[in-house]
Formats: structure tokens, C-alpha cells, sequence
């Protein structure tokens, strides 16, 4: 049967549902038959009073991961649930055009530290039982209070130089000209991420990044490994931080602190660009090889390619 008649079945019988999560059970079955991953289902409703909006998801990930999701508020960072809030047209994760991104961002992922991480990825996979999965981010949150600083800073110095400078502005000049000046400057302030970093705590920068690795890991589907030994290695180059995600598996068989100590050391080098960190990557094998041994019959269960917004590449379909 062609997926057309199938899908032409599959709304009729939907038509026939009764509640909800009947039809969703029966919308997640046919997508599985027709061979996608795994599927997550978000929609924002409205109701009254007016404004008061209200979040309802079906997803095929497991209910401990969905709990863990609302505990951690990873809906704030989930592109999904943006996506509901913005536009009504589904999201589909697949092949995507290529986006350059001009800087020192694209710079941080060139060709030599693509090749860094592939080699990286497979020393530790070779190397142990772990499932490596490399992301990698612009930034992890848009930090707009630094917009709204320096707009404001802005503003306020235009003032001050209009009401004490020689020249006579005026009143309709000295109420407008410093508003828009202050707009502009807090709309550069996005082109400046060196700017954005200097005025966020590290601290901020720091519960930031970790929230949207985890948010990452389950986005990406880390934790679908025999062994839960997926690892996330999270990059976020505005913050210029790396985050470790492990899954419940390979958190446990290693060494208290492992993680953290190897998050600092990556973290470290990331001024030096993406090739040394994928070198100190590569540098994880043996530590991993001693938690979670390779085993003859390992194969590999996630995707290799780097998963980055610094320039766009294919991705697996992922509705």
C-alpha cells in the first residue's frame, strides 16, 4: 500500500477517534510504520481570559523523560514548543539547506575541527561502549537583558550630550533622538556576542548552557541506547562553554567528578578554536573505555555527523 493510501486511511480513521489520546496513539502508530524515529506533538491552546495560553504535547519519549522535561522547564528552550508558540505550521527536523554564518562562530567549526570530531567520535566509540553525540550552538539563550542595558546606557548618554552640548535641540529632538539612538544600539548589540558575554554572570551563562544541553540531549534522542550510554558533548560558542550530558548508564560507571573535571578541560580550550577541543575529545577514549568496556557486538546507534546551527547540515528526519 502506498504511504498516500495509507495516509488517506489513516484520516478516516482518526475521524472515528474519540478522545484525543486515541488519536494520537493511532497517528504515532502509522508514523512509526512509515518509518519515523520518534515524534513529539506540541500545541498551544487559547482560552479565556484573553493572553492565557495553555501547552498540551503528546510525545513517544518515555513518561520518566517527560516528567524530567517539566521539571527541568525545558519547554522555555525546546524549538518546538517556540515554534507553537510563533506559527501554527508543523515542524519537520530533515534535510535543511545549508546557512553560512559568517565570524568567528564559523571559524570555531571549520574543516579541520570537523574532521577533529569525526576522529574524535570514533576513538571513543572504538574505544568503549559509549554513544557519542556532538552539538553544536551558537548560543544557548538569548541574554536580551544585555540588549536592554546597553540601549538604555545608550540612551541615557545621548541625552546627557544633547541637554549639555552647545548646540540648542529641539524639545521634539531631545525626547525622540535619544530613544532611537538607544533602539539602534540595543538591536547592534545582537552582531556583538563578545558584548552579550561581558554582561551576563558567568553563573547565568553557566545554568543557561547546562539547561539547553539537557534539553539537546533529549531533542536529539541521546538516551536511545541499549546500555544508556549515550553522551552529549554540548559546545555553545556565545558562552564559550561546553556542556557533558551522560546518559543514567554511563553516569554511573564512572568516576565521581569525571564529567565535571572533563567539561572544565574542554571548556578551557575552546578559545583556541574546535579542532583542540575535538583533540581533548578524542582524549576522553581511555577514561571512557575503563568505565563502559567495548563490546563485541556493539554497533552504532546514533548519528555521527555534528549537529550544528553554525552552519546547517542534513539532519535525520525528525517530525
Amino acid at each position: 500500500m502506498s504511504v498516500a493510501l495509507s495516509f488517506a486511511g489513516l484520516i478516516d480513521d482518526l475521524g472515528h477517534c474519540g478522545n484525543a489520546e486515541d488519536a494520537w496513539r493511532l497517528g504515532r502508530k502509522w508514523l512509526s510504520d512509515n518509518g519515523v524515529i520518534w515524534c513529539h506533538y506540541a500545541h498551544v491552546a487559547g482560552y479565556r481570559p484573553p493572553h492565557e495560553r495553555r501547552l498540551i504535547r503528546f510525545s513517544s519519549l518515555p513518561e520518566t523523560w517527560l516528567n524530567h522535561y517539566d521539571i527541568e522547564d525545558f519547554s522555555s528552550v525546546d524549538p518546538a514548543v517556540q515554534h507553537c508558540l510563533r506559527e501554527a505550521a508543523p515542524l519537520v527536523r530533515e534535510h535543511s539547506v545549508r546557512k553560512t554564518v559568517s565570524g568567528k562562530a564559523t571559524r570555531f567549526l571549520d574543516d579541520e575541527a570537523r574532521q577533529g570530531f569525526a576522529k574524535a567520535i570514533a576513538a571513543v566509540e572504538d574505544a568503549s561502549s559509549v554513544e557519542v553525540v556532538v552539538a553544536v550552538r551558537r548560543r544557548s539563550a538569548g541574554y536580551l537583558h544585555a540588549n536592554a542595558v546597553t540601549g538604555v546606557a545608550v540612551a541615557m548618554l545621548g541625552l546627557a550630550a544633547m541637554l549639555f552640548a552647545a548646540h540648542r535641540f529641539s524639545e521634539t529632538a531631545i525626547l525622540i533622538d535619544p530613544i532611537i539612538v538607544g533602539v539602534a544600539a540595543a538591536a547592534i548589540v545582537e552582531l556583538l556576542p563578545q558584548l552579550k558575554r561581558v554582561l551576563t554572570p558567568v553563573a547565568i551563562r553557566r545554568r543557561s548552557v547546562e539547561r539547553a544541553a539537557r534539553a539537546t540531549f533529549v531533542e536529539r534522542g541521546v538516551h536511545n541506547t541499549r546500555g544508556r550510554t549515550g553522551l552529549l558533548v554540548y559546545i555553545s560558542w556565545l558562552e564559550q562553554q561546553v556542556a557533558l550530558v551522560a546518559d543514567s548508564g554511563l553516569a554511573t560507571a564512572l568516576p565521581e567528578g569525571a564529567l565535571a573535571a572533563a567539561e572544565a578541560e574542554l571548556t578551557a580550550v575552546m578559545s583556541r578554536g574546535g579542532a583542540e577541543v575535538a583533540k581533548r575529545v578524542a582524549a576522553l577514549a581511555p577514561a571512557m573505555g575503563a568505565a563502559v568496556p567495548h563490546l563485541p557486538d556493539d554497533i552504532n546507534e546514533l548519528p555521527d555527523a555534528i549537529d550544528s546551527d553554525l552552519t546547517r547540515t542534513d539532519r535525520r528526519r525528525r517530525p
